[in-house]
């Protein structure tokens, strides 16, 4: 796991604070409901300005990165409030995403060991899925011993928390008295299994970005050359 900062995700954890018209965004997402939560979320996330700004980032993410790949299309949003019970831990490869897929995972509050996500390491998460999965799977004590393994992530609002889908993942009990609102995504990339999902509608791709840029600089190039030999030829014809 890693934890990056990119200015392009300040950008996008401010769009939320209108949410509780720039007042405290934590108070607010007390006063509702999950559902309501969840719904003035998403249409943050699906509004043009959101768009630009995660495109923004996922031209951040590429230039890190330096190759080319899959990203989903619209960000995944998240709550857990005071009182929501576990996530059972688990890798997204028995979800059915592709085996080599990136997380990445952006709280937009402040996070607390109660309410946040919870992560085991690469090497203690191949130990548990061999231990556990490949033979009789008990699924107590898979939960048990990750959670031995695990620890909080308590990144701060607008850091980019990077896993794969090799670490195992989840959430506790919320006891806590905080709710916390976060949204992620997945990268994969060009070339690897996208698992059961469809491709097409559950992914864009960085490259067909970068190519449809290409074809606009050709054609404007191409459209400006013409211009430039029809004037020079009339020029010409006057001057004759």
């Amino acid at each position: 796991m890693n934890i990056y900062n990119f200015k392009e995700t300040n950008k996008l954890i401010l769009l939320f604070n209108s949410l509780s018209n720039n007042k405290s965004l934590s108070k607010y997402l007390l006063s509702r409901s999950k559902d309501k939560i969840l719904s003035e979320s998403y249409a943050i996330i699906k509004s043009p300005k959101f768009i630009y700004l995660y495109q923004k980032l996922i031209g951040r993410i590429k230039k890190e990165f330096k190759f080319d790949f899959y990203y989903q299309k619209f960000p995944s949003a998240r709550v857990s409030q005071p009182g929501d019970n576990e996530n059972p831990f688990h890798i997204d490869l028995w979800s059915g995403h592709g085996q080599n897929i990136i997380n990445f995972w952006i709280p937009i509050v402040s996070l607390n060991r109660y309410n946040t996500l919870y992560t085991v390491d690469e090497i203690n998460s191949k130990k548990l899925i061999d231990k556990h999965v490949k033979n009789d799977f008990d699924r107590n004590k898979f939960q048990k011993n990750s959670f031995k393994c695990a620890k909080p992530v308590l990144a701060k609002p607008g850091e980019v928390v990077v896993f794969s889908n090799k670490n195992i993942h989840g959430t506790i009990n919320n006891i806590s008295k905080s709710t916390r609102l976060s949204f992620d995504f997945r990268i994969l990339k060009v070339g690897d299994d996208p698992g059961i999902r469809d491709i097409n509608k559950f992914y864009e791709c960085t490259k067909v970005k970068l190519d449809n840029k290409k074809k606009k600089l050709c054609t404007c190039y191409a459209l400006f050359k013409k211009f430039c030999l029809a004037y020079f030829s009339c020029f010409t014809k006057k001057c004759n």
